[in-house]
């Protein structure tokens, strides 16, 4: 799986370890700097982890935007139950 950083958080970090004088670090620092600005952007977002709550009026909520939909328990197929929130995107994993 890639990994993804803020370049924002990167250069407050740098800065603030190099008390606000950049000019400090190595040439190879400087180089590696400027390759992971250059690099374009890829459009990512945290992932949210939920699970789906039942409650006993016969509705199942998300944990995590308490969006809420009516289900019959006794037709309940729950390995067919959206693997996603359909309102935040949580991915339902239960974690």
């Amino acid at each position: 799986m890639s990994k993804y950083i803020n370049a924002d958080e990167l250069m407050a970090y740098l800065e603030r370890e190099m008390n606000g004088d950049l000019k400090k670090m190595s040439n190879e620092a400087h180089f590696t700097l400027g390759l992971l600005l250059a690099t374009e952007a890829a459009d990512v977002e945290k992932v949210r982890h939920g699970k789906w709550i039942f409650d006993k009026n016969g509705y199942i909520a998300c944990s995590c935007c308490d969006f809420r939909a009516y289900a019959e328990y006794k037709h309940i197929d729950f390995d067919h139950l959206n693997k996603y929130c359909p309102h935040c995107g949580a991915k339902m994993d239960g974690e």
